[in-house]
């Protein structure tokens, strides 16, 4: 089995209810943000890390030039016989000769493998951005996921917006937007409020007698993300 294959695998890549409905909202949201930030009305946008597509079929409703890498193969394989336009490759570095309004990343930057490849897929997508072209990065906050952020065996660099706001700093990156996310709402106060809410029905067994085997997949998707918009 390759790396990640167990994300399209039919067993283990079942979705629950409210996580399809999280994912359509993160979506639009995600959505809203590129048309509020960029200069563009209909945006080049290369997404790193597609998963199954759900972004970039969005994407593409609204009008974007859409472009994707995808490291796993039987993935990148699945949504180019959809359509959509996809490369098989490991970034960083980003290979591709274009340049981007959007490079755009959910769920991904916690994969890198150290900080010196943190650094290295902000640098290159830099490179690939056009001018006044933005990198959004939304990722697990590992201040609000705590210990839950290593369950995933593939998460190896933490994520914070302190630590992605100095990062993207450092590399003259302007940030224009950050912010925390979770179950159809934004802000500090509200998503740590859902994260406590979580924790402690997820403890007390209610969300195993409500969703049974996908408890913990329903903790993992109502627990806060991050995330944060860089201008070039």
């Amino acid at each position: 089995m390759a790396f990640y294959d167990h994300f399209i695998n039919a067993d283990t890549a079942s979705i629950s209810y409210i996580g399809k409905k999280t994912i359509e909202w993160e979506n639009k949201y995600f959505i809203r943000l590129i048309r509020k930030f960029s200069k563009n009305n209909n945006p080049s946008l290369l997404e790193i890390g597609p998963g199954k597509g759900f972004f970039a079929h969005l994407c593409k409703k609204n009008g974007f030039e859409y472009t994707a890498i995808e490291v796993n193969k039987l993935m990148s394989d699945k949504l180019s016989k959809m359509g959509l336009k996809v490369f098989n490759a490991y970034v960083p570095p980003i290979k591709l000769k274009d340049k981007f309004d959007v490079i755009f990343m959910n769920q991904v930057f916690e994969h890198m493998k150290n900080r010196d490849e943190a650094i290295e897929m902000v640098k290159s997508c830099k490179e690939h951005l056009n001018e006044d072209g933005l990198i959004i990065i939304s990722s697990p906050d590992i201040l609000s996921v705590k210990q839950d952020f290593y369950q995933d065996y593939t998460h190896d660099y933490p994520t914070s917006l302190m630590r992605l706001s100095k990062l993207l700093a450092d590399y003259d990156l302007k940030v224009l937007y950050k912010d925390y996310y979770t179950f159809f709402t934004t802000g500090y106060i509200k998503t740590r409020i859902i994260a406590f809410l979580t924790r402690l029905c997820y403890n007390l067994g209610i969300f195993k007698i409500f969703f049974g085997k996908k408890a913990y997949k329903v903790k993992i998707s109502l627990l806060p993300a991050l995330i944060i918009i860089g201008k070039k």
